[in-house]
């Protein structure tokens, strides 16, 4: 009988470890940026000679060359040597004939901490994986691709299946399309360069007369709707701060309107979300925070 008990003991534990991994796999790793990538369709772009470490930490590298260095921070990069392999991407690089900087940077898996150990320097190309989720494009000026704003579509990756198409990657190495001089009258003109997608993400801060680009926001708008494929149009209004323009305002104002009671045109209002989330802004800096981004993608995942 006791036997028997802990035959049924084991079982429901085993059970339980089989369910609770399989939630973490399914749910919980997706937290982790290194799942996100295809590792299996890994390839080599170019090796470089043996490079020593000069100083790291999260977000920085410091390595000491023979030669100067010309790195794309578009693909992914690698240090490795017998004790171990690491994965890193950046955002900008200083180089000079004795070392090359590396900033703004992420690590893939872990970084480096032994200070003068020589490793191979390795420059990789490692795509992203595709999803069965529905396709995006993020459209924007520098605030959905610039300082925290990199958080907005890993997090939206990993709240929902998506992919997403553009000219350009950001730190993640997810696509998105735009630059920071980026204005509603270009965005208009150049509809047709513009990958299409069947979910469209805009936020631009207009920086020429507020009619003059809200009516070409429409008429963007309405090109993209014109295309069968196109789901919907989610338009995010621009952070307010104390000393953000009255035009600005009026600008939210017409987009929220223009998006009231159409089911294909929808709104994020970050000027809700910031009254409501009090860690929504940096501290002292007219910029959205991390945990503001991942907000914004949290409530842009509630809209499809």
């Amino acid at each position: 009988m006791e036997r028997r008990f802990n035959i049924w003991v084991y079982t429901v534990l085993a059970c339980l470890l089989a369910y609770l991994t399989l939630n973490f796999i399914t749910k919980e790793s997706k937290s982790f940026s290194s799942l996100n990538y295809n590792w299996s369709n890994t390839k080599i772009i170019k090796e470089y000679k043996t490079v020593t470490l000069d100083s790291v930490s999260d977000n920085y590298l410091s390595l000491k060359i023979s030669k100067k260095l010309k790195v794309n921070p578009y693909n992914t990069f690698k240090l490795e040597n017998e004790n171990g392999v690491y994965f890193f991407r950046f955002n900008y690089s200083i180089s000079n004939n004795k070392e090359t900087n590396f900033r703004d940077l992420i690590w893939l898996n872990k970084n480096p901490e032994i200070i003068g150990e020589k490793f191979n320097l390795i420059e990789l190309d490692l795509p992203i994986l595709k999803t069965n989720g529905a396709n995006f494009i993020t459209i924007s000026d520098k605030q959905l691709y610039q300082n925290e704003a990199k958080y907005f579509r890993k997090e939206l990756r990993r709240i929902k299946n998506v992919n997403f198409s553009g000219n350009n990657k950001d730190i993640y190495g997810f696509n998105y399309s735009g630059h920071k001089e980026l204005t509603f009258k270009s965005l208009n003109i150049n509809y047709d360069n513009f990958l299409k997608a069947q979910y469209y993400i805009i936020m631009i801060k207009p920086k020429e007369n507020i009619e003059t680009a809200f009516r070409n926001l429409k008429e963007f708008v309405l090109k993209a709707l014109s295309d069968k494929n196109t789901k919907k149009i989610i338009l995010i209004t621009q952070p307010v701060y104390e000393d953000t323009a009255p035009s600005i305002i009026t600008f939210n104002n017409k987009l929220i309107n223009f998006s009231k009671g159409k089911t294909n045109v929808l709104y994020v209002d970050t000027n809700l979300i910031g009254n409501d989330f009090p860690n929504f802004y940096r501290e002292n800096i007219n910029e959205i925070s991390k945990e503001g981004y991942e907000k914004i993608a949290k409530n842009v995942s509630k809209l499809f």
